[in-house]
């Protein structure tokens, strides 16, 4: 009798098993299937020659079909051309999004209402240095020096600025002020490969002019000014957010400029 009963306990184990298994695939394979549908949208919309990275958060995801909420969704976008800054990487986040079973069977979310919805857009070496005229710049944290770095309010800059004859490094504060956002260098800490005669004759004040910029951050491809800047990864990270919105296709990705 002991064994008869261990022996059903196993088998209904194992069928319940079976049975999670099978609604996580099914349930997967749901969620995958209006991320590719996002996915596409986006890509037709914004122009872009690939189909950009979507996630419907809620777990699970069958579960934003009852209470008609997304908790959280995100599109990602790698290497969309973006006049005049070149390529740059964008995500966009939304949350609490309100949308019907079947417009997010279909992938469709254009029209929804949300609770909030941050954008974002990185800016690596080549698009930073472009606008600066530096085609060699380096980015790094200047307190972190691992791969990945933690985010900062301050950036290292190692570059070979117009009429210089080797590259220096400065770190450099970021900040907003209003719409723009200003990048002011405070301290030299390489000038060693300077030639002679440049390193006598400039001074740290000449550096710095080199590598101060400003930027109206309404130009970039987010909602509204950036309200949020920081370095991290080799990257410079610009970030707006809007609350109580009507999603539009148009806050997914920019359109690209290819």
């Amino acid at each position: 009798m002991m064994k008869l009963r261990r022996r059903t306990v196993v088998v209904l184990t194992a069928v319940l098993v079976g049975v999670l298994v099978a609604m996580w695939v099914v349930d997967t394979a749901i969620a995958a299937r209006s991320e590719r549908l996002l996915s596409q949208r986006v890509a037709e919309h914004s122009h872009l020659g690939f189909a950009p990275e979507a996630y419907f958060g809620g777990l699970p995801f069958v579960s934003n079909f009852i209470t008609g909420v997304v908790p959280s969704m995100y599109v990602s976008v790698t290497d969309v051309k973006v006049k005049p800054f070149g390529l740059l990487r964008t995500h966009t986040t939304i949350t609490d999004v309100e949308v019907s079973a079947d417009r997010l069977l279909a992938g469709d979310v254009a029209g929804a209402k949300a609770a909030l919805i941050t954008r974002g857009v990185n800016f690596d070496a080549v698009s930073l240095g472009r606008p600066m005229g530096i085609t060699d710049l380096d980015i790094s944290n200047p307190y972190d020096i691992s791969p990945a770095g933690s985010a900062a309010s301050e950036v290292k800059l190692t570059g070979t600025p117009p009429g210089f004859t080797g590259p220096v490094t400065v770190v450099a504060e970021l900040r907003l002020k209003g719409k723009m956002f200003l990048l002011s260098p405070i301290t030299v800490t390489d000038r060693s490969k300077l030639d002679d005669t440049q390193n006598d004759k400039l001074s740290d004040d000449d550096i710095f002019r080199a590598f101060r910029w400003e930027l109206d951050t309404t130009t970039l491809p987010l909602s509204k000014q950036a309200s949020y800047v920081s370095a991290a990864g080799g990257t410079v990270y610009f970030e707006s957010q809007q609350r109580n919105v009507v999603v539009s296709m148009d806050d997914l990705a920019p359109v690209s400029d290819d």
